[in-house]
């Protein structure tokens, strides 16, 4: 493969990763912006899930987002990248207020677009990710797995947001939420009787 092919190709990938991640984002966003996730929905505990709400679940995933953000621009002059997921912050305002939520979700959204729009190559640069096990131990990784592995736990944060939503809460949040890429794929091919 010729490095201009190769390039094409990094550079589509990048391009579809980017859109996944987008789309991703968009799922929790359009749920607050549709108003029938308010405050009292943000912060009602679940009966089902121990000590979960639908903020925690939300601001757990955003925090993924936010930290692997933050180690692109910290580490920009960097070789590598420097990631430890295990560094998050409370957000109590997050947690309880749909529509702060809503603001700090649109925001890392820009900050997707922005990041990987600028830097073409982005998606194979090297992580050094720290993960705590309980001892601490570091991994070799790229910023386009992790993207990818940001995503997919969002996506698992989001069935139990589903969960709590609609089977305690009785609200409606449409039949892609909280869905897995690839699941919605299969689905679209198989109405399609393609397999």
């Amino acid at each position: 493969m010729s490095s201009q092919s190769s390039a094409a190709g990094s550079s589509y990938a990048q391009q579809a990763m980017l859109e996944c991640a987008l789309q991703v984002l968009d799922q929790p966003i359009a749920l607050l912006a549709a108003g029938s996730v308010g405050d009292e929905q943000m912060s009602a505990t679940s009966s089902l899930i121990p000590s979960s709400t639908v903020g925690v679940h939300l601001r757990h995933a955003h925090d993924h987002f936010r930290l692997l953000l933050e180690s692109l621009g910290s580490s920009a002059s960097a070789s590598a990248v420097a990631l430890d997921y295990d560094c998050r912050t409370p957000a109590p305002a997050f947690e309880r207020s749909a529509e702060t939520a809503r603001a700090e979700l649109l925001k890392i959204k820009r900050q997707l677009q922005q990041a990987f729009g600028e830097h073409a190559e982005l998606m194979e640069k090297e992580v050094r990710l720290a993960a705590t096990t309980p001892a601490r131990l570091d991994f070799g990784t790229t910023v386009g797995r992790e993207l990818w592995f940001v995503c997919l736990h969002a996506i698992h944060h989001y069935a139990f947001i589903r969960a709590i939503l609609s089977g305690e809460l009785g609200i409606d949040v449409g039949p892609e939420f909280g869905v897995a890429p690839s699941t919605l794929v299969n689905k679209a091919f198989r109405s399609q009787g393609k397999m």
